[in-house]
């Protein structure tokens, strides 16, 4: 078994690729309805325990998972940052980042306050 691009297990069967936790619910618990789609409660990718699986609609199984898929969702309602500023008007700033471009809530006063930290320590190098 080894794991797909995006991070679930993978097996060979009759020389053909399938997702082991599909393949396990195949074996353990037979077909999967029409129209439904395997979830993990655990919601570890890697996991193929039947007992950690269940056959949901696949909008049901979008909904549960994007608080662990979708950067901004957990967050959206976040109206303070870790320090205690505000995160509106001004002071919210939208970045893209990492490889795939997310979009990410961040306090203005902290990331001016974390790039004097930055160029403070640049000069330090540069002086000694």
């Amino acid at each position: 078994m080894r794991p797909r691009h995006d991070g679930y297990p993978q097996a060979k069967v009759n020389y053909r690729a399938i997702a082991a936790y599909r393949y396990s619910w195949l074996v353990y618990r037979g077909p999967i309805p029409e129209g439904l789609t395997i979830d993990h409660l655990c919601r570890n990718r890697m996991c193929v325990n039947p007992a950690h699986l269940e056959p949901v609609p696949i909008a049901e199984n979008l909904r549960r998972a994007v608080p662990y898929r979708h950067p901004l969702a957990g967050r959206k309602n976040q109206t303070h940052c870790k320090q205690g500023h505000p995160l509106a008007g001004d002071n919210l700033v939208v970045r893209c980042k990492g490889p795939d471009r997310r979009p990410v809530r961040t306090c203005l006063t902290c990331e001016r306050a974390a790039w004097k930290r930055y160029r403070a320590r640049k000069c330090e190098a540069n002086a000694a």
